[in-house]
């Protein structure tokens, strides 16, 4: 009786073991279908980056519906990663350049966009291709470098707009 007893006790060890191991090896792939915004940019000085996002792409900006990513500020050259929500495939963006009113000029690399399998990236200069922007940027398209003024009697707001070349690689994304 105590052999069965025993080998009932190894073998319920046995099976635990196993199950454990099982769930070591295989860890759970969570599938990812958040749309992401990459922007590699370099910021010089600490800030908070906005992107808006519209489903429709003549609505107007809902205050409500954006990712705010806050950045430290860095010489070298860093990947800003805007996740929105899940299931939420815009039609429109807008990517607000931070409140920090003493930021230096910020230097874009590139701004990309993942869903599901599909991607569309647009580097250096050929950002002034996809973007518009308000009187408060001024975009270098040589350097790819925006610089931030103030301007009297208006709040501090630098941002940029998506032209309809976005607007279209955004309607290709949500395909």
């Amino acid at each position: 009786m105590k052999s069965k007893i025993l080998l009932f006790v190894l073998l319920s060890l046995s099976v635990i073991s196993c199950k454990n191991k099982e769930e070591q090896q295989e860890p759970k792939q969570e599938e990812n279908n958040a749309f992401t915004i990459t922007v590699d940019m370099i910021v010089k000085k600490d800030d908070s980056f906005q992107i808006y996002y519209m489903e429709d792409v003549n609505a107007p900006v809902d205050p409500k519906n954006y990712v705010d990513v806050a950045v430290k500020g860095s010489d070298a050259s860093q990947a800003v990663v805007f996740k929105l929500p899940e299931d939420v495939v815009p039609a429109n963006i807008r990517f607000d350049l931070g409140g920090n009113e003493n930021q230096d000029p910020i230097k874009i690399n590139s701004f990309k966009m993942n869903y599901f399998d599909k991607s569309f990236e647009a580097k250096n200069g050929d950002i002034d291709f996809f973007f518009g922007y308000n009187p408060q940027i001024t975009f270098d398209k040589a350097t790819a470098t925006a610089t931030i003024k103030k301007l009297p009697n208006e709040p501090y707001d630098p941002i940029f707009i998506a032209k309809t070349s976005l607007q279209d690689e955004l309607k290709k994304m949500a395909m």
